[in-house]
């Protein structure tokens, strides 16, 4: 049987995230092979070793720190990644597998150097974040910058040390592509997707009823973006657009916290509704109280990330509004499968086009994208058929 291991610094419950995919990733890979996950947990101050679901459980402490001032927070992710290579060296074994999910961030550099010294062991990066250019994203640096072009050409090379990646974004395999190249010992790139739980989250009408009540929503049209409110979704896009659009029958109900809460809070526009955050086991309720799901990164992040919870989404049938640039995963899946609207912001004006292609549709045309939002949900984006997928690859590699 095949030996794994599974670095990470996230695991469900602790991050409903990442965390979420991993546990599943691993949980489905155990049916198969001998599977091992370190990952870190800031309830463990030491060492824990557990057996559930048919894999070996190793937890390392966390570290707790102000993840939001930039200083800490290096000095945090520097901390986890020694912490867990340092297990992960002491639990290796010759001729087994490595899966190292590129959270935290030093973990790429620190383990790619390693299988520079040791050949004798797969290595594979699963990609969720894209570190370092999230810090140009983010705004933290600047692409210019001589400190940021060293540290980038350190990641290129230490993913080349890959025997193979998996990315969460078809942009995201064409970046890694550009990163290590396309020569004969460059790493194979994998293309899987996230998923969403279809089981958990069905469509249900009745619940819009609920926030109509609430929120005195009757006959408007309601969109809803539920998430990380943070930079790099880009919801100040959307608040300056609805200030160019009239109509009164309309509403953006927003859920999540993060660092573009105030501008929520502060929008000044009686169709903009924060309605607070809800916890994972709750989404069958929360997804299914609008007409339209949200979906939105800010420029500059193709490649650098997919939100997740658009499949979660897809799940409740509900078309989506995207927010971003054509060539983001999202968007080419809208564009493809028919499901929604994309909103270019590369063009002027494509986000008040979007709600009004919306606002416009006739209820025919709604209950179609609607159906076929459940139905490619169903098709490429429910857990069995991504796990099924990441088993194939780890079998063939």
């Amino acid at each position: 049987m095949k030996e794994i291991k599974l670095i990470s610094e996230y695991y469900y419950p602790e991050e409903p995230s990442t965390g979420y995919y991993i546990k599943g990733i691993a949980e489905g890979l155990a049916k198969d092979t001998n599977l091992t996950v370190i990952y870190t947990s800031s309830n463990a101050s030491s060492i824990i070793r557990e057996q559930e679901a048919g894999l070996k459980k190793i937890i390392v402490p966390s570290i707790n720190i102000d993840k939001n001032k930039l200083l800490p927070r290096l000095y945090r992710l520097l901390v986890l990644s020694i912490r867990l290579l340092s297990r992960y060296l002491k639990e290796h074994r010759k001729g087994e597998t490595v899966i190292c999910v590129t959270n935290p961030a030093f973990i790429v550099p620190l383990i790619a150097l390693y299988k520079r010294w040791n050949k004798k062991f797969k290595l594979v990066f699963l990609v969720h974040d894209v570190f370092p250019e999230n810090l140009v994203a983010s705004g933290i640096v600047k692409r210019t910058n001589i400190l940021y072009k060293l540290i980038l050409r350190i990641y290129n090379s230490s993913y080349s040390k890959a025997d193979s990646i998996v990315t969460c974004g078809r942009d995201m395999r064409e970046l890694f592509i550009k990163k290590t190249g396309a020569g004969d010992n460059s790493p194979t790139i994998e293309y899987i997707p996230n998923w969403g739980d279809i089981n958990s989250i069905t469509p249900i009408e009745n619940y819009k009823d609920l926030i109509r009540k609430e929120y005195k929503l009757q006959n408007k049209l309601t969109f809803q973006f539920a998430g990380n409110i943070g930079r790099l979704q880009g919801i100040p896009n959307i608040l300056e657009s609805l200030k160019s659009i009239d109509y009164k029958d309309i509403a953006f109900v927003f859920y999540g916290k993060g660092a573009c809460l105030d501008d929520i809070l502060e929008a000044n526009d009686s169709r903009v509704i924060y309605g607070g955050s809800f916890d994972k086991e709750e989404s069958q309720k929360y997804l299914n109280l609008c007409d339209i799901s949200v979906v939105c990164l800010q420029k500059g992040m193709t490649g650098l990330g997919v939100p997740s919870k658009t499949y979660s989404n897809l799940a409740a049938g509900k078309p989506i509004l995207y927010v971003g640039e054509p060539e983001d995963e999202i968007a080419q899946v809208i564009a493809k499968e028919e499901i929604g609207y994309v909103c270019d912001l590369n063009e002027p004006g494509s986000i008040k086009r979007g709600i009004n292609w919306f606002y416009s549709l006739d209820d025919y045309s709604y209950n179609l994208l609607s159906k076929n939002s459940r139905e490619v949900a169903e098709k490429l984006f429910s857990q069995e058929k991504v796990i099924d997928q990441y088993c194939s690859f780890i079998k063939s590699n």
